[in-house]
């Protein structure tokens, strides 16, 4: 009797073994929402960016002040000289093996390079993240708690503090929020640079280093002004969908971008993902989904797209 049941019980454990194996990949840039198999819509939490917060006062920069960049481990110097947009890269602890580093010429990262590379860098390090609006980073202990503009904040007070200085004379303030960033693309001509930063109008020129800012749709009820994200790869146009550009970003967030999200199933904070966004005629951002490729729900917003020059 005893032999028959653990007989019983072996049975049953292969039989969840084998369709755990077997089961379907996640279709996060396939077009195919039917098999999502993870929450892929943005969940609006209740409380909203701080415009005061502790670290950015306490680390407060002049223009070309701040952490050395040329100090931070690089994971690759020429990391914007070509990315093969045809697929997107893994967004596990390989990221940086999607790089093409077959410019050995290029001695002096540029702009984008550097602060894709802190991105990276934090990536590397992290061991706990969550999602909060006062920046606390511990980066011995791997520790980095932070919502998305105090993730960007940090990334370009170790890697372009003069252009986060740019935006925060420009807005006036002294930490700037997602509708910061978003205010000070729009106001970019294109074809010219500011302070810096130069204007990425259409979203499938979207590459590695590159800023997204978009502003909270005006259907939603919520008192976070946006969200803001860095580029990690070349953008493409989703392969199912010709008005949906499809872009791989490193963000911090309290829900995760579906189930290839290096959060996935249930981590906030820092990490990687894909975020869709969908265009007009001329190829400029209208919106976005949360999971591109896969969310239903569309948000039409104000979205700006940002390049360190």
């Amino acid at each position: 009797m005893r032999s028959r049941r653990w007989l019983q019980v072996l049975s049953v454990v292969t039989a969840f073994g084998l369709l755990a194996c077997n089961a379907p990949a996640d279709p996060a840039v396939s077009g195919d929402a039917t098999a999502a198999s993870a929450p892929t819509e943005q969940v609006f939490g209740g409380d909203g960016e701080q415009g005061i917060d502790p670290w950015f006062s306490a680390n407060e920069l002049d223009a070309g002040t701040g952490v050395d960049a040329t100090t931070v481990p690089s994971i690759d110097a020429t990391i914007d000289a070509t990315i093969d947009a045809t697929t997107v890269p893994s967004i596990d602890s390989g990221s940086a093996a999607a790089i093409d580093s077959s410019d050995a010429s290029a001695a002096v990262p540029s702009p984008a390079a550097k602060l894709v590379n802190e991105a990276i860098r934090e990536l590397s390090l992290l061991k706990i993240s969550t999602y909060q609006h006062t920046t606390f980073v511990d980066e011995p202990s791997g520790t980095f708690r932070y919502d998305c503009s105090g993730f960007l904040g940090y990334a370009l007070t170790r890697a372009l503090p003069d252009r986060l200085s740019a935006v925060k004379t420009f807005n006036g303030v002294t930490r700037p929020l997602a509708k910061h960033y978003e205010a000070f693309f729009a106001a970019i001509l294109p074809g010219s640079i500011k302070s810096g930063w130069g204007k990425v109008t259409r979203a499938v020129d979207l590459r590695a280093g590159d800023v997204v800012a978009w502003l909270t749709p005006p259907v939603v009820v919520s008192t976070n002004t946006g969200h803001v994200m860095i580029v990690r790869a070349n953008a493409f146009v989703n392969p199912k969908r010709a008005d949906e550009i499809l872009v791989p970003i490193t963000d911090s967030c309290a829900s995760f971008h579906g189930s290839t999200d290096t959060r996935w199933p249930s981590g906030e904070g820092l990490g990687s993902g894909t975020v869709g966004l969908f265009v007009d005629g001329s190829g400029k951002p209208t919106g976005y989904r949360w999971t591109g490729g896969v969310s239903t729900t569309e948000y039409a917003t104000e979205v700006a797209l940002g390049r360190p020059e």
